[in-house]
Order: structure tokens, then C-alpha cells, then sequence
């Protein structure tokens, strides 16, 4: 039988909204749907909890989920019983996806699991070590030593230093992508604050991201207050939601810029609106390799972003995207101005950008490359041939 037609990988994912690392995810399981893995779903929730976003997703391009009740905590038991479905259902790989799964599988004796493991570090978002969730992150670090494989989805030094405890035979970089065209089937709400606020003359920014500390929303509102008070005709949309909400909300008062900054909240379509920007911004304080950054490159408009995590692999600063620092609030504001003053530059960066999305970082490359991995780990248990 052809090697690839035995390729079956149950996806692990405990998730909470449907961001990053759930549209990634989904873009690879329908790539390798098309090269001839199939992939199932395992989506980790709680007893009595609603369909997922990611779910509902997944099952509207027609992909298979299976959903894991877990109690609170370490379910080491609910743990086995995910390992006892894959064997069961002869999966011939479990892909971890965040530091939950990774917890309760990484936990497991080797002798109780007897099937491959991969996991994918998507990116770690704590800015402060003495949160709840750098603890999980530290347990997660600590915990993917014990993995068959584990994915990074940058080759940043910082990155490889905190994984230090995984052997370098078993790290392997594999970056996000994209498909050309993006497939979203979800009915459309009818935004027409959204539309109305996108039609006017002015050079209109974008951001799309959780609201949370360290997406840096704060440091973009900052710039644009500098680039209206120093005379540009500069608005912002800014699609996301989370604890930072109210906080943006009293800063953009503050600043007094009611008239020129939206936070419409989580939109489900918000890529659709990407071609509707002049420029598309990405604050962050630390990142992995962010979707919407490629989603924005792919849709072929400018693209500015903080110099963290695999950013600077993306872009190359001048050619295919502008650099600044992350938290400086003025070399954003002087790279929005550099592009509203040159109109060859941002067509330039912008065609630059939309190529390298579509090879470098395509889909496809990313499912070519988790597919070589799981055949890879495969070949380290024959007993499941």
C-alpha cells in the first residue's frame, strides 16, 4: 500500500476562539485532505461546553472532528483516552496544538502511549513571567523534551534557547501558510458601520488581532494620534476582541480620536476587508509567525510589523514589508508616513509581499513539510505499519 494513503493524524487543539493557530490549522488539514491525508479534528472542551468556533469551522469545509471532554487540570486519564481513540481508530500520528494537549500527552509514560507524537509550538504570548500563563508555558517548555517531534514555526535564536531541553534531532521548522484564495463559508453579518467607515478619502490603516497586552494595539493608537496631530488624514480599523477591549476604548477618548479609530470586535470575515486598507499594521510585543501578517501580504497591501519572533523571516525590511521596533510608537507613525509620501514604495512593498505569501509561505509548502515529518516519525514505530 502507498505509504501516503496510510497517513491518518488526529489534530489536537483546546481552543478558545478562532485565531491564528485554529486557521492555520485548518488550512493544513484541508491541504493534506488534497494530498491524501486525512485528518480528524480532536477538539479538547468540557463537559456540557457549545460547538467551538473551530468546530463549526472545520465541519463546513467538510473536515471530520471528534470532540474529548476533559476535566479541569492535568486529565491525565482523559489524556489516555485520547491515545486509546487514535490507536483505536489506527491513527498513525497525534499533532499537539498548544500547551494544554502538550500538557496531558507530554505527562503520559511513553510506555502508555505507543503511537507518535508531534507537536507545534505556535507561539508563546506571555509578557509577564509571573502570570498564570507563563506557568503553563514553563510546563509546556518542560514537557515537549518527551515528544517524537516538536515544530517551531520560526527559526528565532530566542526561540531555540527555550527550547534548549529538546533534542536538536527532533526540533524542525516548519513556517505558516496560506492558500491563495481564502475559503470562508460563514454567513456574512451585515457590517455596514464597517463599509461606511472604509469610504472615505483618508489613508486608512488596519489591525487584526486578539486585544490583549502583547498585540501592542496601545502603541498603533499612540501613532496615529502623532500622525493626526502632525497634519495626516489617517484612520484605523482595528478587528479583534479581548481584555484589552475597554482599555483601547479610554485611550482612543483620551486622544481623542473617536472619529478616526473602529474597533468593530471579532469578525469572523475580516481578511475580506484587507484589500479595502492602504496599509495593514502589526504591533506586537511578541509573535510566531502571524497569520494575519500573511493574510495581509497575500492580499497585497503594504505591510508594517514589529521586529519579534519570525517576523524579520517574513519580511525583508524595504523590500517586501517596513520593520520598527516593538513598543515604539514613533517608528510606526514614521513608517505610516513613509508610505502615505510614496506611492511607489507601497505598490512595490505590496507586490513584493503578495509573492513571497504565495511561495514561501504558501499552504501547500507548509503541508508538504508536516506531511515529510509524520512519515519521518512514522518510520520510528514500525509496529503500527
Amino acid at each position: 500500500m502507498d505509504a501516503t494513503k496510510r497517513l491518518k493524524v488526529l489534530h489536537l487543539i483546546d481552543s478558545a476562539g478562532f485565531y491564528g493557530a485554529e486557521r492555520v490549522l485548518l488550512h493544513l488539514m484541508a491541504e493534506h485532505c488534497r494530498l491524501g491525508v486525512r485528518s480528524i479534528l480532536g477538539s479538547c472542551c468540557r463537559r456540557g461546553e457549545e460547538t467551538k468556533a473551530i468546530e463549526r469551522r472545520a465541519l463546513s469545509k467538510g473536515l471530520e472532528v471528534e470532540r474529548f471532554q476533559l476535566r479541569w487540570g492535568l486529565d491525565l486519564a482523559g489524556g489516555l483516552d485520547i491515545v486509546k481513540y487514535a490507536r483505536r481508530n489506527e491513527c498513525t500520528v497525534i499533532h499537539s496544538h498548544g500547551y494544554k494537549p502538550n500538557a496531558i500527552l507530554g505527562m503520559l509514560p511513553g510506555s502508555l502511549r505507543g503511537i507518535p507524537i508531534v507537536a507545534t509550538v505556535h507561539g508563546w504570548t506571555s509578557t509577564n513571567r509571573f502570570s498564570k500563563i507563563a506557568a503553563y508555558e514553563w510546563l509546556d517548555r518542560r514537557v515537549l523534551s518527551r515528544f517524537d517531534r516538536v515544530v517551531v514555526v520560526n527559526d528565532a535564536p530566542a526561540v531555540k534557547r527555550l527550547l534548549s531541553g529538546v533534542k536538536r534531532s527532533r526540533l524542525k521548522v516548519v513556517y505558516n501558510g496560506v492558500p491563495e484564495v481564502e475559503d470562508n463559508q460563514e454567513a456574512r453579518p451585515d457590517d455596514g458601520f464597517i463599509q461606511r467607515f472604509l469610504e472615505n478619502d483618508s489613508f486608512v490603516l488596519g489591525s487584526i488581532g486578539r486585544l490583549s497586552p502583547e498585540k501592542g494595539q496601545r502603541f498603533l493608537l499612540s501613532a496615529v494620534e502623532q500622525l493626526v496631530r502632525g497634519g495626516h488624514d489617517v484612520r484605523l480599523v482595528v478587528f479583534g476582541e479581548g481584555p484589552e477591549r475597554d482599555a483601547l476604548g479610554k485611550q482612543v477618548e483620551r486622544l481623542r480620536l473617536q472619529e478616526r479609530v473602529l474597533l468593530p470586535g471579532y469578525c469572523a470575515h475580516a481578511t475580506e476587508y484587507l484589500p479595502r486598507l492602504n496599509a495593514f499594521v502589526l504591533p506586537s510585543l511578541t509573535e510566531g509567525m502571524p497569520l494575519t501578517l500573511l493574510e495581509a501580504m497575500r492580499a497585497g497591501i503594504p505591510v508594517i510589523a514589529s521586529r519579534v519572533g519570525g517576523i524579520p523571516q517574513m519580511i525583508e525590511n524595504g523590500k517586501s514589508g517596513l520593520i520598527t521596533e516593538p513598543g515604539r510608537a514613533d517608528e510606526l507613525a514614521e513608517a505610516v508616513e513613509k508610505l502615505i509620501r510614496n506611492q511607489v514604495l507601497r505598490a512595490s512593498l505590496a507586490s513584493e509581499a503578495r509573492g513571497r505569501a504565495l511561495t514561501i509561505f504558501s499552504s501547500r509548502a507548509m503541508a508538504l513539510q508536516y506531511k515529510r515529518i509524520y512519515e519521518e516519525t512514522r518510520d520510528c514505530y514500525p509496529e503500527l505499519d
